[in-house]
């Protein structure tokens, strides 16, 4: 051939540095045989140093991985006779404000301004089927402590994000080869998601169901201080303590160096009351009499686990802070339906002030637990029943405030007899930042944990075929129990079309409806990534 265009870090080298070909290495085995034609090598470093390893190793020119085409053309032209690196992209010696000052997407790059949009298409793919296999061995080597691989999966992150334009993600790679832990993977994939969105948008693909933040959105505040709300939060669900931390922090707008969302572990189980009555702080120290101050606000899951054990429940919680005089309110989110026996069980529990189903509008969930407040508040100072005649305190659909009257109680969960529901809904989250619904997305439908939809959907089939496949339940069976944890799971993640299937098998299980569930909760996470609200992976 007339000319050779190499990648100087092939990918089994940087794959766990199983194989140390390179580039220069290829090079100089060619110009040893004899090879006369043009070799150009490409590579995410082009700092001074390292291009002129490259050049003496018998390359007559190196380019940036972000070079555009006409770049290329006008090196085969001359043969490379500049013999330097090629053009002025940013090298490795990236300045350190480069990440604060660098666009997600680079629109002057060949592939948005002059490729094909059926080519582009189809780099696009291979761009997000590529970066997702180097998160997940970044991940891998991470949580198996293989720093040594660490360095090669992050270079090879910077070329990728090169060759597309990807300029944001790219100069944060490049930050993090100085320092790398599992915060920088979360950003990592945060980046990750921001630049697939501005992608899309290139593409001309429909905006999702993302909406924008409530950033605008007005604090709410204790009524008797004047105070940002002190709110808590528990439950064993890491998809939940990422929907109650968002709510806190973007809809109620709390003072998050006072709030928690906890609930993990057993420590985390145990202190939980001790925080709500301000006893112990977020770090678990003891805070001074005369420095406690209750929370505003106690979320509670009503079915608390360790493990797949149930280890307490919400209503408990609330009983235990209305023996100590919490002057909060203790709001409990179930995956039942208001119209439930259980849900109205909720209700008449002591402590309890209000009831709310999973997968509400986390706006209405906002304003639920202020109108209660509220109430409740309003009911202290005045030692009086409350009036709900104006319409603030109208009750909203899927939720019960204990003076609520019954006759206009609504449900938010997608009726069972629905043919038409939605795959994936997301306008419940609407006001979050797009990194903290994609961090949502990703742990309950690319995340293989116990939590995730899928572990929660396998536990739900191997608790049926170990009870012989019963034909109903109880509401204190173990099945029972595993399959309102994936209702309640799936409505808080948008999955409608997952939450009415497994609401009908709750009522009539037989696996049948096991079969469905496991078609439904294919097509849903396929519908996540044509959305865009997700990236390919390996089939489960």
């Amino acid at each position: 051939p007339a000319a050779l265009l190499l990648d100087q870090n092939l990918k089994s080298q940087v794959n766990r540095f199983e194989n140390v070909t390179t580039g220069t290495q290829i090079t100089a085995q060619l110009r040893a045989a004899g090879y006369q034609g043009t070799i150009i090598i490409r590579s995410a470093n082009v700092s001074r140093k390292v291009t002129q390893d490259y050049l003496s190793a018998g390359a007559d020119a190196v380019m940036s991985k972000d070079e555009q085409r006409q770049a290329l053309l006008n090196c085969l032209a001359t043969r490379g006779t500049t013999a330097q690196r090629s053009g002025s992209s940013t090298s490795e010696e990236t300045e350190p404000n480069a990440f604060d000052e660098a666009p997600v997407l680079d629109m002057t790059d060949f592939v948005w301004a002059e490729m094909d949009p059926q080519a582009r298409a189809e780099i696009v793919r291979e761009f997000n089927e590529q970066v997702m296999l180097t998160i997940t061995n970044l991940n891998d080597l991470l949580h198996t402590q293989n720093m040594h691989g660490l360095p090669g999966e992050l270079h090879q992150l910077v070329g990728q994000c090169r060759a597309i334009g990807a300029l944001k993600l790219q100069a944060y790679a490049h930050r993090c080869k100085s320092g790398f832990g599992d915060h920088q993977l979360h950003q990592i994939e945060a980046l990750l998601y921001e630049t697939q969105t501005q992608m899309h948008k290139a593409q001309g693909v429909p905006p999702s169901s993302l909406r924008k933040t409530a950033g605008d959105a007005p604090a709410q505040t204790n009524s008797i201080t004047g105070e940002p709300l002190v709110c808590c939060g528990i439950d064993d669900d890491c998809i939940l303590q990422f929907i109650h931390s968002a709510l806190f922090e973007t809809v109620l707008k709390a003072d998050m160096k006072r709030s928690i969302v906890t609930g993990s572990t057993s420590e985390e189980q145990d202190t939980f009351v001790q925080k709500v009555l301000g006893q112990l702080d977020i770090f678990n120290k003891p805070v001074p009499l005369e420095h406690r101050r209750h929370a505003d606000i106690a979320l509670l899951d009503q079915n608390i686990r360790l493990g797949s054990e149930i280890r307490m429940l919400g209503s408990d919680i609330a009983a235990q802070l209305k023996a100590s005089n919490f002057s909060g309110v203790c709001a409990i989110l179930t995956g039942s339906s208001v119209h439930s026996d259980h849900f109205n069980g909720l209700i008449k529990k002591p402590g309890v002030d209000l009831v709310l189903e999973k997968g509400m509008p986390l706006n209405d969930v906002g304003h639920e637990l202020q109108r209660a407040l509220d109430a409740k508040r309003l009911k202290t100072k005045g030692n009086s029943p409350i009036v709900a005649h104006p319409k603030y305190y109208e009750s909203t659909p899927g939720s019960v405030l204990v003076s609520d009257s019954h006759a206009c109680i609504q449900s938010s969960f997608p009726a069972a007899g629905r043919k038409n529901t939605p795959l994936v809904d997301l306008s419940h989250l609407e006001g979050l930042a797009a990194e903290t619904v994609h961090k949502i997305i990703s742990t309950a439908f690319d995340d293989e944990s116990s939590h995730s939809l899928t572990g929660q959907l396998g536990h739900v089939e191997v608790l049926y075929n170990k009870l012989s496949q019963p034909t109903q339940m109880g509401t204190d069976d173990e099945l029972f129990r595993a399959c309102h944890t994936l209702v309640g799971s799936a409505a808080s993640c948008g999955a409608q079309e997952l939450c009415r299937q497994a609401r009908l098998f709750e009522a009539a299980p037989d696996q049948a409806g096991i079969a469905i569930l496991w078609k439904t909760m294919k097509a849903t996470r396929a519908e996540c990534i044509a959305q865009g609200l997700l990236l390919r992976r390996a089939a489960y």
